[in-house]
């Protein structure tokens, strides 16, 4: 069985040292978030980590993963029974730990992340390294990540188990792209300016000539007036428009011409089709380039 060579209660007993921890996020792409971890002291690394992941909006924290192998113990739900680790327990579940964050799928997690280092234990003789990634996570949508230390789980405990100073709270910008269509789809989005009318989790109704993403009056019209006046302001521009509102406009997502008209007859005769019709289109637009008519 595994031993545990610290005793959890120094988590909120551990006292302040000179020796620094610093923490750092960075944004991958596509919503995933990694975490990282540098020690100062290469004989005094981290041994335990308690901390807040928040985010400033909305949106959230989608799934987490664990990227070091040597950190993979969670001290609030792990089961000792005379000195071996029974269980090496998961993260705080929602609602059953004071001081925890709301978890997975909102805008908060409360992660507890400890090392089973132990020079006599043949399976972990060797300890986590004084550099490298804590976890990664991913988010639903842009947002501004913070990352504090838990207080009650005692920010981040070093190996002679005293609590490390540290760069907390840090933070990092999260950019998610809201398209999700293949490569060759992607480069016409990036192309035309990357509209987020264009995806269909912002609009679904875009590429039947909902050029606002608004409906209009009791009868609920998704194409009409406002659609038609920003079409008629897009109308026929050379290689463009580029921007919104106008490239919203570009209903079948293709230009026409050597001049390359973004907004052309093509695009008037799909709003036509859809022209003042009570409680349509229907939101099944899809994150791909060409006519979906």
């Amino acid at each position: 069985m595994r031993k545990l060579c610290f005793m959890l209660t120094t988590l909120l007993l551990a006292v302040p040292a000179f020796a620094g921890v610093t923490i750092t996020c960075a944004d991958l792409g596509g919503g995933e978030c990694q975490v990282s971890y540098v020690a100062s002291d290469d004989a005094n690394i981290p041994r335990a980590f308690g901390l807040d992941i928040t985010l400033d909006n909305a949106e959230t924290i989608t799934g987490i993963t664990d990227a070091n192998e040597k950190y993979w113990v969670y001290p609030g739900t792990i089961q000792i029974v005379d000195g071996d680790v029974t269980d090496e327990g998961e993260p705080v579940a929602p609602g059953t730990d004071p001081g925890a964050k709301g978890g997975i799928d909102t805008n908060g997690v409360t992660i507890e992340m400890g090392s089973l280092y132990d020079p006599n234990d043949p399976e972990h003789q060797e300890g986590p390294p004084q550099a490298g990634t804590l976890l990664s996570f991913t988010v639903s949508g842009n947002c501004i990540v913070t990352i504090e230390g838990n207080a009650a789980r005692g920010n981040v405990v070093l190996e002679d188990t005293s609590e490390a100073s540290t760069n907390l709270p840090s933070s990092c910008i999260m950019s998610v792209d809201c398209w999700s269509g293949d490569a060759a789809s992607t480069i016409t989005w990036n192309a035309v300016g990357s509209p987020d009318c264009w995806c269909k989790s912002v609009n679904p109704r875009q590429c039947h000539g909902d050029a606002d993403g608004a409906a209009f009056g009791r009868q609920n019209y998704w194409v009409y007036t406002n659609d038609l006046t920003i079409l008629k302001n897009a109308w026929q521009i050379a290689a463009g428009p580029t921007t919104e509102p106008g490239i919203c406009a570009d209903f079948d997502r293709q230009g026409f011409g050597r001049q390359n008209y973004r907004v052309y007859t093509a695009d008037l005769t799909i709003l036509k089709k859809h022209w003042q019709i009570s409680n349509k289109p229907d939101p099944n637009c899809q994150d791909v380039v060409g006519s979906q008519e």
